[in-house]
C-alpha cells in the first residue's frame, strides 16, 4: 500500500462526521445569508404544521359577540428534496503530484527542524492533509456551489426549473409568485434602453413590499442600468462586503433647467429615487463556470427580518426561508451530505472521489419578492 492508499484508508472512517459538521462559508455563498442550509431528517419540506393566524382587534358593539380574530392553518407547501452529486477522480499522475509536493513538504520541514517525522507529525499527515484538502476544496465546494446554483434560481426566477445538460434530469418546482410580483422590460423600456422603466420598477417594488426594496443583481445588468443616462443615477456609496458581493447606494439626479437631461452633479429632491442594490459575482472555480446570478434578472426583497419553522420543530430567523438538507440513502438516511473516497477494484493506481446531497431551497412566503427581467443589449 502506497502512503497515499495508506493515509486514505486511515482518515476515511471519520469522513462523515468531518463532512456533517463543516460549515458554509456565507462570505462567498451571499445567497445562503436569504435561504440557510437546515438540516433535518424529513425527505420532505413542510413549514410548520400550523400556523397562528391573527387579525387587528375589532369594534364590538355592547352585547354583542366577540370580533373573530385568530385562527389556525394548515399549511399546504409539501415537497420532496432532490438530489445534486458530484464525482472526481485522481489519476495516477495527479497522485504523483501530490506524492512530489507532499515529499517537498517534508523534506522542508524536516530541514528547518519543524516537523518531527514520527506520531501524528508524520509524512501519513502530510498526505491526510492533501486528501483533507480534495474533500473540502473539491467534493464538498461542489456541493456548495450546486445548493447556491439553484437558491439563485429560487430568487433571481421564483421557480426552480432547471433540465442538468450533463444527466439529463430536471427539477420543476414554482414558488407561486403573484404575476402582479412580476415585469418583465423590453424594447425601449428596458433598463439600458432610452424609456427605461428601472425607477418605476423600484417605486412599484417599494409598494408591493410595503417597505423600502433591497435590490440584488450580478454585475452586467447593475453596469447596464448605472451608465444609462436616461436612468440618472448618482452612486452614493460603494460598499465591499467580500470579494464578489459589492452594495451601493442609488439616488437619481435632478433635471437640468429644461427637463430634459439630468445633472449629474446635483442630487434630486424626491427621496424616493433612491435604492439599495447589492451586486453577486459568484461562481464556480472554473474559468469557464457560469456565474450563479444570471444576467438580465434584478430582485427586490423585504429587509425585515423573517421567521420560519418547520414542521421538525426548528427555527430559522432572518431569512426568507430555507435551503433544506434532507436525509440522504447513501449516508444510512442520515441528513448529511455524503463523501466516499476510495481506491477501485483493479484500478489500483486511481482514486475516485463522490459526494451527494438531498436538498430543496424553499421560499417562506413569495410575497416577499419582486422580480423584474429586463432585455440588455441591442
Amino acid at each position: 500500500m502506497n502512503p497515499f492508499q495508506a493515509a486514505l484508508a486511515r482518515i476515511t472512517s471519520g469522513l462523515n462526521q468531518y463532512i456533517a459538521t463543516r460549515p458554509v462559508a456565507l462570505s462567498n455563498l451571499y445567497l445562503a445569508n436569504f435561504l440557510p442550509p437546515v438540516s433535518s431528517t424529513l425527505a420532505e419540506i413542510q413549514t410548520g404544521s400550523f400556523r397562528i393566524v391573527t387579525e387587528p382587534a375589532a369594534l364590538t358593539g355592547v352585547d354583542s359577540p366577540y370580533a373573530k380574530v385568530g385562527s389556525l392553518q394548515m399549511v399546504d407547501f409539501n415537497g420532496r428534496t432532490f438530489k445534486i452529486t458530484a464525482e472526481a477522480k485522481l489519476n495516477e499522475s495527479l497522485q504523483d503530484a501530490m506524492h512530489a509536493r507532499a515529499n517537498a513538504q517534508i523534506l522542508r520541514a524536516a530541514q528547518q527542524g519543524a516537523l518531527a517525522l514520527t506520531g501524528g507529525s508524520s509524512p501519513q499527515a502530510v498526505y491526510e492533509n492533501f486528501i483533507s484538502r480534495v474533500v473540502e476544496d473539491g467534493l464538498l465546494l461542489s456541493i456548495d456551489y450546486g445548493e447556491e446554483v439553484f437558491r439563485a434560481q429560487a430568487l433571481a426566477y421564483g421557480k426552480i426549473q432547471v433540465k442538468d445538460s450533463k444527466t439529463g434530469n430536471g427539477v420543476d418546482l414554482d414558488f407561486s409568485v403573484p404575476d402582479d410580483y412580476k415585469v418583465s422590460r423590453t424594447g425601449t423600456a428596458a433598463y439600458d434602453k432610452a424609456s427605461s422603466a428601472f425607477w418605476t420598477d423600484v417605486q412599484a417594488a417599494r409598494n408591493k413590499l410595503r417597505q423600502e426594496p433591497m435590490g440584488i443583481t450580478d454585475p452586467t445588468t447593475f453596469a447596464a442600468i448605472v451608465s444609462n443616462d436616461k436612468n440618472g443615477i448618482i452612486v452614493r456609496s460603494r460598499v465591499q462586503l467580500s470579494s464578489t458581493v459589492i452594495r451601493y447606494e442609488l439616488t437619481q439626479a435632478a433635471k437640468t433647467a429644461d427637463g430634459t437631461t439630468f445633472n449629474l452633479g446635483q442630487q434630486s429632491l424626491d427621496v424616493l429615487k433612491s435604492v439599495t442594490i447589492t451586486t453577486y459575482a459568484g461562481k464556480g472555480d472554473a474559468p469557464d463556470a457560469p456565474y450563479f446570478w444570471p444576467s438580465g434578472r434584478l430582485t427586490f426583497m423585504r429587509s425585515s427580518a423573517r421567521e420560519v419553522e418547520l414542521i421538525d420543530g426548528q427555527i430559522v430567523r432572518g431569512a426568507l426561508g430555507v435551503t433544506h438538507i434532507g436525509p440522504n440513502t447513501e449516508a444510512g438516511q442520515q441528513s448529511t451530505r455524503y463523501v466516499n473516497i476510495y481506491v477501485p477494484q483493479g484500478a489500483e493506481y486511481e482514486v475516485i472521489g463522490k459526494a451527494s446531497e438531498d436538498l430543496m431551497p424553499y421560499i417562506e412566503e413569495a410575497r416577499n419578492l419582486y422580480l423584474c427581467k429586463t432585455e440588455l443589449g441591442a
